[in-house]
């Protein structure tokens, strides 16, 4: 298991904030209680899923020049409930029902945390990029080439709080769950800012599976 050290180090070099900035999020949200507080050196808390959820969340859906932004962020992302999927291609049909991907397992009733901590724990046992057979129940690796896995990425949008999870695999099945109250596509997001006295300042952050997978192999040790 990692402690906070290695997970700063990991944030750094995946996101691009520096360390000073990722250490002091860190610590606004302990100081929260959103992360545990433990001790130094060897008795420091380890690090799980769910805190580095909250740390990525901070770190991708704050609000720059608010106070305590990182706490802040946590408490209007994390809850955000999930939508029904939307599956591509269309003409999937049973075949993609028959697929339980990683966000199918959480059913239709969850939120960014929810799904957040599922991919982060799915990267820890190196297990992104599989899938349930619906016929037979076992996990497979969703490979039909060597050389093709597909692709995961992580949308926060802000500043009105809206978070889009894209997942495919094997170059055939893609879902993506929107999570937010209303589901309102980018183009329409500084229209939409400016009728809700929130100014022309639209912004999206996107987070790809490399950085998922780094957080999950930190956490493993």
């Amino acid at each position: 298991m990692a402690k906070s050290p290695e997970l700063i180090e990991t944030m750094v070099a995946m996101t691009g904030e520096t360390k000073a900035a990722v250490s002091v999020a860190l610590s606004r949200l302990r100081k929260s209680g959103l992360i545990p507080v433990g001790g130094r050196g060897p008795y420091a808390i380890d690090m799980d899923a769910a805190a580095a959820m909250r740390l990525l969340i901070a770190l991708c859906a704050s609000v720059s020049l608010e106070a305590d932004s990182a706490t802040k962020a946590v408490e209007r992302f994390e809850d955000l409930p999930s939508r029904p999927p939307r599956v591509f291609p269309d003409e999937a049909g049973d075949e993609a029902t028959s697929i339980v991907m990683l966000l199918d397992e959480l059913g239709e009733e969850h939120t960014v945390g929810d799904a957040l901590k599922q991919i982060i724990d799915a990267a820890k046992r190196n297990e992104l990029f599989t899938y349930l057979e619906g016929a037979t129940g076992k996990r497979k690796k969703a490979f039909r080439h060597p050389d093709t896995r597909g692709y995961l990425s992580v949308q926060f949008m802000l500043p009105i709080p809206q978070v889009r999870i894209e997942h495919q695999f094997s170059g055939w099945l893609r879902k993506t769950w929107i999570y937010g109250h209303d589901a309102i596509e980018f183009e329409q997001y500084n229209r939409t800012c400016l009728a809700q006295g929130l100014g022309d300042r639209a912004r999206l952050v996107t987070v790809s599976e490399a950085t998922i997978e780094a957080i999950g192999r930190t956490l493993a040790g």
